[in-house]
């Protein structure tokens, strides 16, 4: 498995500072595709493919596996207000997870989206609607106030995650992976760096792990398939003295 997921490393992220939070991404991203891989297994589809709320159950059977269950779903917390842009006006909030992992606390906001290739990744439509998700995920994680708070852990960091699964449609009944050589790799660092991210995953599927849709539009047969997930993702490190 480990041969089909592929890191991508940005800025600080590669400072020791950041080396405890690296091995948590890695773990916890790991154990999501084996969640999502047992759950293809049983049922046949790809539960990555649906939407933000079902993909959080896969991703909190991960955290559990990783953080040996020291994690908490919907975990109330404070938030700066910014009455100058008019949002976080309510200074009492929900953050989607917040885990512990070894010495380290991790705030996590997850958000989720499709990106679709043909033969490249068509970034009008991701930047006009899915990357604004993500970009809002990680002005949720720097809202978070009172830091200082959260006391279990020698660290503490922000972790904004956007699952992206990418699908591809095509006239084509042929092969339905893809080429993962230097263009493609390329390409998703490219998108890491531009929406503002510092740390990703690519999931590569195997073939018989890649859910097919055959469907008719406009008298044309046209066959759909997610070949692969792209995680994107902004860490950030906090003092404990910062609010």
């Amino acid at each position: 498995m480990k041969n089909n997921i592929y890191y991508m490393y940005l800025d600080a992220v590669e400072s020791e500072n950041f080396k405890e939070a690296k091995t948590f991404y890695k773990k916890f991203l790991e154990e999501t595709v084996v969640s999502l891989q047992k759950y293809y297994q049983s049922q046949k589809e790809s539960g990555f493919s649906f939407g933000e709320e079902q993909v959080k159950t896969f991703l909190t059977i991960a955290l559990a596996e990783v953080t040996n269950h020291n994690v908490m779903q919907e975990y109330p917390l404070e938030r700066k207000t910014d009455k100058k842009k008019g949002k976080y006006k309510h200074k009492t909030g929900r953050l989607d997870y917040w885990a512990n992992f070894k010495n380290s606390d991790f705030l996590i906001e997850v958000k989720h989206g499709w990106i679709r290739y043909y033969p490249e990744f068509h970034k009008t439509t991701f930047y006009k609607r899915y990357n604004c998700l993500f970009q809002d995920a990680i002005k949720q994680v720097r809202s978070i106030k009172n830091k200082s708070g959260y006391k279990s852990s020698k660290h503490l960091f922000g972790l904004s995650l956007m699952v992206a699964p990418y699908f591809v449609k095509s006239l084509d009944k042929g092969s339905s992976t893809i080429n993962f050589d230097r263009s493609f790799k390329n390409q998703l660092a490219q998108l890491l760096k531009d929406s503002k991210g510092n740390i990703g995953c690519f999931w590569r599927l195997e073939s018989k792990e890649i859910e097919k849709i055959s469907y008719t539009e406009r008298n044309k047969t046209y066959l759909e398939y997610y070949p692969g997930v792209l995680f994107l993702g902004k860490l950030v490190k906090y003092s404990r003295n910062r609010n």
